[in-house]
């Protein structure tokens, strides 16, 4: 498996997938790499909009550089 594409502190944009209505879209900064899975990478990331945390897949990532 390869390595993460992110790490702690990047600043990552989400991409919404077709079930993520209520997930807040915008800018999060990298707070946590989860251990890599069969899926892949997963990141605990905070909003910078509302402070709050949640796990995402990193294939709904995005560099916001």
């Amino acid at each position: 498996m390869t390595s993460a594409k992110f790490g702690i502190g990047d600043r990552v944009s989400f991409v919404p997938g077709k079930y993520d209505n209520n997930v807040t879209r915008g800018v999060y900064t990298v707070v946590r790499t989860m251990p890599a899975t069969n899926q892949g990478y997963q990141y605990r990331v905070k909003s910078l909009h509302d402070s709050h945390e949640r796990v995402i897949d990193e294939a709904q990532l995005a560099s916001a550089s």
